[in-house]
């Protein structure tokens, strides 16, 4: 994956977690962006539970998948007296 892609997400306001999915199927949910670090050339990333860092080859990210936003549905509904 195109570490560009990447840091785009990463750099959005308001920041929206995300997942990454690598070839061999591991799964690497970033809920804060302080979480992943992005060169041209490397990705890194710090498990939130344990602090291990994991060196990710950009080659091997499959995909990344947006979190869904959480469901509006309610706010947009008139507010009764």
């Amino acid at each position: 994956m195109d570490t560009r892609a990447i840091r785009k997400v990463l750099k959005q306001a308001p920041f929206r977690p995300f997942m990454l999915r690598m070839n061999d199927r591991r799964e690497f949910f970033v809920a804060h962006p302080e979480w992943l670090m992005v060169s041209p050339n490397n990705v890194v990333y710090v498990d939130s539970t344990t602090e291990n860092v994991i060196h990710l080859e950009p080659m091997l990210i499959a995909s990344l998948e947006l979190a869904r936003s959480k469901d509006t549905s309610k706010a947009s509904e008139p507010k009764s007296n």
